[in-house]
Formats: C-alpha cells, structure tokens, sequence
C-alpha cells in the first residue's frame, strides 16, 4: 500500500467513525460534504500526516461546530464552510479555496455538489493571473518599503517578520505565472521554487534565507545603499520583476511604472 493509499484508509476511518458517527455530523450526514486537505492530499504527505477536514454544508447555512477532539486519537482538524459560500471564494479566484478544489479529495458527498464542483472547478482565465501578479509585486514593494522603516528604527523583530512576509510575497508570485494557486505556507518556499519563475529566484532567496542572521545587526548598517538585508531584498524584486518579463508578465502596472523611475532608486 502507497503512502497516499495508507493516508486516504485512514482519513475514511476517521470520517466514518469520528465525523459522522457523533454531533454535531451524525444527524446531519445527508446534508454535509466532508473533503480531505492540508498536507494528506499534496506530495508531502507521509505515514506522520496529519488530517484536515473541509465540512460544507448546503447553500449558505451556517457552519456546524467541529467536533470535539481526542486527545487518545491521531490529530485532526476540521474546517467548516457554506457551500455557498467556498463557490463564490472558488469563483472569485481565492487562493485557499482554488488550492482545495485542484487538490483536495471529496471523501463524503450525499448530494453531489462538492463532487460537481472538484470535478469541474473554476479555472481562471490569464488576465486574472496579471492582476494577481500585479497586485501581489506592489505588496512586495510595500512589504520592502515597511522594512527600510524597521530597519531605520532598529527594530529587529519587525525586521524579521517584513522579510517573511516579502519572500511570501515572491514565492506566491511563483505559482500565479504559472496559473496555480499556492499552497499553505509551510510549503510555499520549496514548491515555489520548482516553479519556472521559482527557478530563476533560487539563487537570490536563498542567500537572502542564508543572511538571516544579519537581522540581529540590522543588516550592519542603517543607510539602505549599504545595508545588507536591504540590498538581497532588492536583488529579489529584481530578479522577480525580470523572471516575470521574461515569461510574458508586466510586474507593475502602467501607472506604477510612471511613478519608479530613477530618482526613486537614489537613497
């Protein structure tokens, strides 16, 4: 038996014995659908996986409540949705939500409409990809912009957390060129960096990865055109913003462009 074959056995264990054989599911098993996700449905999973629940009960009723857990039993965990509700997050191109549709794996579906909907799930046209793309470039200027504030005001912890939230930033990025939605963030540096444009960011992130430890000195100095820090950041913004041009992608929008000319890059 493979290790997907071993983790989908026992997430139906744990459906039928757990989920619908107790409130609040029991009484309502006809209504709900139960869909397997997290790290057991993607190419991570091990024998030590744990079991994530999507429960979506019909049009737009009102979640019902996880159960309570055991702490005797293997960990799991449950997330309650409308049906509704994750249609329209699907359509409108949510991340999380098109990220279960192409992964998950229905394992409970009386009614049928969560296996009509992964059957056929929404599949966004390119000029949504640019927007995404477009959208989430300027948050990573803005993320480089709030850590020059951080740094300026020694302010290491804040530093810490604006390089994670612009590497999020790129590596998210990663996958929008490629017409996917990224995964949950504990794999989104090593799955994004398989990607085409994660690919040509590999050597850029990493050595920004690797000078993590240069947050305790604040990047070893408080003007940006020396800081160490700031300068990997700004390699990446590079290198992302060719990679991008490079496979068909404008990173900025027009307007942003007019506005990041070279008296903006004096420091």
């Amino acid at each position: 038996m493979t290790v997907r074959e071993s983790v989908l056995e026992r997430a139906r264990r744990v459906v039928a014995d757990r989920l619908l054989a107790q409130p609040p599911y029991a009484a309502r098993k006809d209504e709900i659908a139960i869909v397997l996700c997290g790290s057991a449905v993607t190419e991570y999973a091990d024998a030590y996986s744990g079991l994530d629940f999507l429960v979506l009960t019909p049009g737009a009723a009102r979640p019902v409540a996880p159960p309570p857990t055991d702490g005797r039993a293997r960990r799991f965990r449950v997330i309650a949705r409308g049906m509704d509700d994750f249609r329209r997050a699907a359509a409108d191109v949510d991340d999380e939500a098109l990220f279960l549709v192409r992964h998950g794996v229905v394992l409970h579906d009386p009614g049928g409409q969560a296996t009509a909907l992964w059957a056929e799930p929404p599949v966004p046209a390119k000029a949504v990809w640019e927007t995404k793309i477009a959208a989430t470039f300027q948050e990573l200027r803005r993320r480089r912009a709030s850590l020059a504030w951080s740094l300026r005001r020694a302010q290491p912890y804040a530093v810490l957390d604006g390089l994670t939230q612009f590497m999020g930033c790129a590596l998210r990025i990663c996958f929008y060129a490629e017409g996917l939605a990224p995964p949950p963030a504990k794999w989104l540096n090593g799955a994004g960096l398989r990607t085409s444009v994660g690919k040509q960011l590999r050597a850029p992130l990493l050595d920004l990865l690797s000078s993590l430890g240069d947050t305790a000195v604040l990047g070893g100095s408080l003007r940006l055109s020396q800081n160490r820090l700031y300068q990997r950041c700004e390699h990446v913004e590079a290198q992302l913003a060719q990679a991008l041009r490079e496979h068909g992608f404008r990173p900025l929008r027009a307007g942003a462009e007019a506005r990041t000319g070279p008296a903006q890059q004096k420091r």
